[in-house]
């Protein structure tokens, strides 16, 4: 209102002045100049929480009650019921998803402790973070991270002018984490006197195993003829069914510590008016495997190791809006190019899509590195119905993964046309980013190793 009643003064003038005779449309084009330029870039609110699957919050349809803030912003978001993460590994994820890159493109397949590959991003035409993006545009930007993958020296830290992290694994030994609470203390400390626009990264690591809960949401959730029944439905097999109900009830009760802290991050984001002006995305970088088919951790590219909750707000952005297109994290920096006023770089410098362009969509996933030794990878592409594992040396899977989520019936056989459709799909997006400029491969590892690297097409 106050930029409107600006530009009306500048079009009529005070009657003190002799009266300037302005015609409508010139008046129109005056006030339309002044509110562009009395409107302040939005700040950026990203939010990922590490380890955290998507169908085990409310919003996504669990049965128990998880996460009663998260589900509260779900119904004022955009909301993507089939999002997939790159790669089930923090560092790698979180680096696609900063610079909406494919792992193939910017080279970090592990850890840093793994193949000490820090990101190192470019200038030109070299891959760049949004940190680094905003930063040159104005913002003031920070980020709080709760874990080793995430701390100085991998590269994930480059373009933020406050960058506060727990102690890399090279002087923690192992992996160091805080607590959601810490995590959460130091960002409001920092967002209260932030300037604004600002960029402000929060990662919370809790739901991350060993499962351990603080009282009293170590003792949430109980086990129940309701979770077996899920259990057995999700092909966890039966000796192992009680075993993965306790860790389920703990794992849940981390979603619902975690989502209580984020209750807090929420509240201060309403009273500095971000929540209203500002930009917000709420996601993981991978999930977790609870004993499906024997598996846990987050190693394979199960629904439940790689589907993720993909949650994006923005003034004039659809509220209370599921899609069910299939999305990428490498699609959250383009569509928030195309639909809000944050400075983003030319969206054809990113690999990911506008999730709102169109309803058909497809992410493609690849297996994380765990050791020093490369060897060909297993890669799964996601469609709207189909779901295709691949590993060049072996051969491929083939699901129906509208109709078969926990991936039970292989349909290889039974449909080699989409086999190989697929198949090429996934050779060409391979192809495609490794020929995109990608960030530059590190000196610290091993020649020999940065070679063989290379000769895999996993660096540029």
């Amino acid at each position: 209102r106050s930029s409107t009643r600006l530009a009306c003064r500048v079009a009529i003038l005070p009657a003190m002045h002799r009266p300037l005779r302005v015609p409508p449309a010139l008046a129109v084009a005056l006030i339309a100049i002044a509110t562009r330029a009395a409107a302040a870039p939005p700040d950026f609110v990203l939010i990922t929480v590490d380890t955290l699957r998507a169908d085990h919050l409310g919003t996504y349809g669990y049965p128990r009650d998880t996460s009663p803030n998260i589900d509260a912003f779900a119904r004022e978001a955009l909301q993507l019921e089939h999002a997939l993460a790159p790669m089930p590994m923090t560092l790698p994820s979180h680096v696609s998803l900063l610079t909406s890159s494919h792992p193939t493109r910017h080279g970090v397949l592990s850890n840093f402790r793994y193949l000490k590959i820090p990101f190192t991003p470019g200038d030109g035409e070299g891959l760049q973070s949004v940190a680094q993006i905003l930063t040159r545009a104005g913002y003031a930007t920070a980020a709080f991270t709760s874990a080793s993958p995430l701390s100085r020296g991998t590269g994930i830290d480059v373009g933020f002018s406050e960058f506060d992290a727990p102690p890399p694994f090279e002087e923690a030994g192992e992996s160091a984490r805080r607590d959601a609470a810490e995590t959460v203390d130091r960002a409001l400390g920092w967002l209260a006197d932030a300037p604004s626009p600002c960029f402000l990264w929060v990662h919370l690591f809790d739901p991350h195993m060993p499962y351990e809960p603080p009282p009293p949401y170590d003792q949430a959730f109980e086990t129940d003829p309701a979770l077996l029944a899920r259990l057995e439905r999700s092909a966890v097999p039966g000796v192992l069914q009680r075993y993965a109900a306790r860790e389920t009830n703990l794992y849940d009760g981390e979603i619902r510590y975690t989502d209580a802290q984020l209750g807090r991050l929420f509240a201060a984001l309403r009273e500095r008016g971000t929540w209203r002006d500002g930009v917000i995305v709420v996601t993981a970088d991978h999930g977790e495997g609870l004993l499906e088919h024997g598996e846990a951790g987050h190693h394979s590219l199960r629904r439940g190791t790689i589907g993720v909750p993909l949650l994006l707000r923005w003034p004039g952005g659809p509220r209370g809006v599921r899609s069910s297109r299939v999305a990428s994290l490498l699609d959250v920096l383009p569509t928030l190019a195309a639909h809000t006023e944050l400075p983003l770089a030319d969206p054809a410098r990113f690999d990911g899509a506008d999730l709102l362009a169109t309803d058909e969509g497809e992410a493609l996933a690849l297996e994380p590195v765990h050791s020093a030794a490369p060897r060909l990878r297993t890669y799964a592409l996601r469609t709207s119905r189909w779901k295709l594992w691949y590993r060049p040396d072996v051969g491929e899977q083939l699901f129906r993964a509208d109709q078969d989520p926990v991936e039970l019936h292989e349909l290889s056989a039974e449909h080699p046309e989409v086999t190989e459709r697929l198949r090429t799909r996934i050779d060409a997006l391979l192809r495609d980013a490794r020929s995109q400029p990608g960030a530059e491969v590190s000196e610290q590892i091993d020649p020999r190793l940065r070679e063989q690297l290379r000769e895999l097409g996993y660096t540029e």
